[in-house]
């Protein structure tokens, strides 16, 4: 059993040994050769001018548009993608159950280029190797847009496998009505298909307060197919936006409390907030630097004019020279206990 001790002694081993580092750089390394791999001069031309857009419209995006989606990727993935491992490096902390766990079922909803799974997918490969286990992940997501679930096809692909982010696409497609139970026929046996989750993410998504309120039975299935003691996190902006507030004050009303069916009683309890504010100098921003440089050489080695990749995603990052990325977050945990009606405890 993991015990708070050993896990900070997990947590040192990291941090000594630049492991969050070497992940981001490797990640960075096989984004820039799929980038290279999938790039031609009408691609890159309609990326050229879809930063500003999609900068300040990310919730008109037309996310089935290819170069929309790149240009998302090339200014977001990596961004999000150390925003998530510094979110695993504290959450399994609150939550030590799941790393004695053998098999963990993970669910992603909304996932896009799915910087929350890749960094999971490390942040255990970690685990495995410093407490000398391994672990069968199993990694799903529910995703509508069809160039995001191309992309991590792809993605995946070239990166050699390394990623246990699904290879072929996610099971789930539309977030509203699905169906975790569900028959399927094998060899004229038809045999129940059970999904159950260790942990739910919802990152970014729940960002509408009408939407959220005409997914609330949506949303509300994502608790009940949570296992005892699986969590849910809500990543989003910092409440300090009163839109956000009344997001954040809804979403407790979901989660928290206590549930009941006919097998279990269950009680939902929020966990912890957790905000974080970061600004990429260090080195990690370095690597950002690098990232954003090679980009500007694949349009030039297109003809390209990168004007407004350095107009709208590189000089608002540059501060007196060095690479500098203030970003602002919070995740909400909730966590999932489950009892048999006829134990009273």
């Amino acid at each position: 059993m993991v015990t708070s001790s050993d896990y900070i002694q997990f947590k040192d081993w990291v941090h000594e040994n630049n492991k969050l580092y070497v992940n981001f750089t490797d990640l960075k390394i096989n984004l820039e050769n799929y980038l290279k791999d999938f790039s031609s001069f009408k691609l890159l031309e309609k990326v050229s001018f879809s930063f500003d857009y999609i900068l300040h419209n990310c919730d008109k995006i037309d996310y089935q548009d290819d170069a929309m989606i790149m240009a998302y990727i090339i200014t977001h993935f990596l961004d999000r993608y150390r925003r998530f491992q510094m979110i695993f490096l504290d959450i399994f902390e609150k939550n030590l159950y799941l790393l004695d766990k053998k098999h963990l079922d993970v669910l992603d909803v909304g996932t896009g280029p799915a910087p929350a799974l890749f960094a999971l997918n490390d942040m255990c490969c970690l685990l495995d190797e410093f407490f000398h286990k391994k672990t069968d992940l199993s990694l799903d997501y529910v995703e509508k847009s069809m160039a995001f679930r191309n992309f991590l096809h792809h993605f995946v692909e070239i990166s050699g496998k390394k990623y246990k982010v699904p290879y072929h696409h996610g099971s789930f497609y539309d977030f509203e009505n699905m169906e975790f139970d569900y028959w399927i026929d094998v060899f004229g046996q038809k045999n129940k298909v059970k999904r159950r989750y260790d942990i739910v993410i919802m990152s970014n998504f729940l960002t509408d307060i009408n939407r959220i309120h005409l997914w609330s039975n949506d949303i509300k299935k994502l608790f009940t197919f949570l296992r005892h003691k699986g969590i849910i996190l809500v990543v989003g902006a910092r409440q300090t936006l009163d839109k956000y507030q009344k997001i954040y004050d809804f979403i407790d009303t979901l989660f928290i409390g206590w549930f009941s069916n006919w097998k279990f009683r269950t009680i939902g309890q929020k966990v912890c907030v957790i905000p974080y504010k970061y600004d990429f100098l260090d080195s990690f921003g370095n690597v950002m630097s690098d990232f954003d440089n090679n980009i500007v050489n694949l349009f030039k080695s297109y003809g390209i004019d990168a004007k407004n990749f350095l107009e709208k995603v590189i000089t608002p990052c540059q501060i007196q020279g060095r690479y500098c990325r203030q970003v602002e977050w919070v995740v909400h945990m909730y966590l999932k206990k489950a009892f048999p009606k006829k134990c009273r405890s």
